[in-house]
């Protein structure tokens, strides 16, 4: 099999994953590590594990949260639309990122090469925008209970949502006319069509510093500092959270927090991988993209970055008391309805109104 990571054109450079062609010497190159069929079962498995997980666990999210009256809240509204990004990252990301690696040639046409590099960034973006509103979200529901409730109606949040993804979209447009399809000429005569981000229409460098700041330092500060308020509030001062408060909710909202936190946290470390080594490539000589090291790392930190995708609807089967009993009302474990009609007392099963649009997990 040719070494489909590792071409080279005088022009273009060395194709790596999503993130454009790095230059290279057009030597000899090394044994190409995923002509081994063992190295290629594994990274198959792996990128399997992470695609079902991702496409089944975020697809419930999304039908539990839509049906099961016990998730209908703001918290839940944010979680759904990150189910939503974490599902594209599913459908197409994951394998399509795969077949780089293991095709030698690209099938899936110039339309999936566009497709696949829009969504890689377009759900990065949006989740970062929704987990950094969704921390603003329990920022006010926290420290300023009373205000939060007038100023986070349920339109206003439908219409931030809708901002976020407008926002996320335009800064991933450009995906469009940067990736394409190009023909490389391969040693003996054969061709290879690969799909890249073609970084002669753009400045690389620029754009991944750029996107390392902006898209993940910059955020995850933000969301760093309100949390921190958060918590001196929740757990540190005692002072009290509004007028009329239930005796039970600093114990909700602190669960609520927990699960949020625990979702950036996770957000923050599957992505690090990703962009250091894109920074790496630009600064550090010891990067070289043709060689072994180069054909496990560049894989395994898509794997990584992934993985997240996989990993949130595991979080709130964990974390979320609402979401698994969502899930058991939605799978019909317990069914609802039958529940309601016997008339037994469902106070422990259904939210209180008064909280239902504000923040029970």
């Amino acid at each position: 099999m040719a070494q489909a990571a590792a071409t080279t054109s005088p022009d273009l450079g060395h194709r790596d994953g999503n993130d454009g062609l790095d230059s290279v010497d057009g030597g000899d190159q090394e044994e190409y590590l995923f002509d081994r069929a063992d190295v290629r079962a594994i990274f198959i498995c792996l990128y399997t594990v992470v695609f079902v997980i991702c496409f089944l666990g975020n697809l419930l999210v999304i039908v539990v949260v839509s049906v099961s009256r016990r998730m209908r809240s703001r918290t839940h509204l944010f979680l759904v639309n990150l189910a939503a990004a974490d599902l594209c990252v599913g459908i197409f990301c994951v394998y399509q990122n795969l077949s780089i690696y293991l095709v030698q040639s690209w099938v899936l046409g110039d339309v999936v090469c566009k497709l696949y590099h829009l969504v890689h960034n377009l759900s990065y973006t949006a989740s970062i925008f929704v987990l950094v509103l969704l921390a603003v979200e329990r920022y006010l529901a926290v420290l300023h209970p009373i205000k939060c409730r007038t100023i986070l109606r349920p339109a206003r949040l439908k219409a931030a949502v809708a901002c976020v993804w407008l926002a996320a979209a335009g800064l991933s447009a450009s995906r469009l006319f940067w990736a394409q399809t190009v023909t490389v000429d391969l040693p003996g005569l054969f061709q290879e069509i690969i799909c890249i981000s073609n970084r002669h229409k753009y400045d690389q460098k620029l754009w991944d510093v750029t996107s390392f700041v902006l898209l993940y330092l910059v955020p995850l500060g933000v969301m760093a500092f309100l949390y921190a308020r958060i918590a001196v509030v929740l757990w540190g001062s005692g002072r009290p959270l509004g007028l009329h408060q239930q005796q039970h909710q600093p114990r909700v909202r602190r669960g609520v927090v927990k699960l949020t936190v625990t979702v950036v946290g996770v957000f923050a470390l599957c992505h690090l991988p990703l962009h250091a080594r894109r920074l790496w490539q630009h600064w550090s000589p010891l990067y070289r993209g043709p060689s072994t090291f180069s054909a496990v790392f560049t894989p395994a930190t898509f794997l990584v970055a992934y993985a997240n995708s996989a990993a949130n609807p595991i979080l709130y089967a964990l974390l979320s008391r609402n979401f698994r009993s969502g899930v058991r009302d939605v799978l019909g474990l317990i069914p609802f309805r039958l529940r309601s009609r016997s008339g037994g007392d469902s106070s422990g099963s259904r939210n209180n109104p008064a909280l239902e649009q504000d923040e029970e997990a």
